[in-house]
This record gives structure tokens, sequence and C-alpha cells, in this order.
């Protein structure tokens, strides 16, 4: 997901009560100025040393100054529920659906007619391929 994406769309995460950082390669002076010049809202940590992209195993093996695409979406018990590691950057869409589905947000629409609701459960996704499991 891009950043400019991310901060386009971080009101739908704010909705859902989620936090969003980001984490990028550059120097903590770049990471600074991108800040600056895209009006992010959120934080953007730097790993110019790729301590944390390394201890996560998600180093880019075609260019190992760059880290392969990585989200992972964490509850409030800081359990990892989602996480997606590809070449290909996930969506907000795809993100906010994840969200979504573990806390078991449902919306019918009949007509012109919404019909919404909240209902708790104990999926988690946490593969590659975004499979569920029950906890």
């Amino acid at each position: 997901m891009q950043l400019g994406e991310l901060q386009h769309q971080i009101a739908r995460f704010q909705r859902r009560g989620v936090n969003v950082a980001a984490l990028s390669v550059d120097k903590p002076r770049d990471s600074e100025a991108m800040v600056k010049r895209m009006g992010l809202t959120f934080a953007l940590g730097s790993d110019a040393d790729q301590a944390v992209i390394k201890a996560f195993r998600v180093q880019n093996p075609d260019t190992q100054e760059l880290a392969l695409h990585a989200v992972y979406i964490v509850d409030q018990q800081r359990r990892v529920f989602y996480r997606k590691v590809a070449s290909r950057r996930p969506t907000s869409p795809e993100l906010i659906d994840a969200i979504d589905a573990y806390r078991g947000v449902a919306q019918v629409k009949l007509g012109n007619f919404k019909l919404g609701g909240l209902y708790q459960n104990t999926e988690s996704q946490t593969s590659d391929q975004n499979t569920t499991k029950r906890s």
C-alpha cells in the first residue's frame, strides 16, 4: 500500500478504532521529510539498518535494500490476526475487509435499506494466503 493511499483512507481506519503506523527503509531525516511533504498524520518509522525487516524476515530477495510489502494487523491483545507478505501491495479495501471480518462486522443491503451489526468472533487470519483459522 502506498503511503499516500493510506493517508487518503485514514478516516476509514480511524472509524474502526485502528491506529496506523508504517515503516520505511529510508533514513530518519528522509522519513521526516516524507511525512511533511505528504502531510501524513500517522506514524512513519525508519528502519534504515533493516533490523526490523530482517527480524520479520521480509527482506526482498531480489533487491536486498528494500523490503517486501508486508502488512500486519494486531488486535488489542497484541495478537496478529492478519498478515500479508507479498510482492504486490495490499489495498485499503483488503485491509478494511480483514478488520471487519475479524471483528465480525456484517452489513446487508435490502433495496435502499441497510442493516448492519458487529458480531464478536474468535477467527483470525494469519497466513500468507490469508486463510482463516479458529482460535
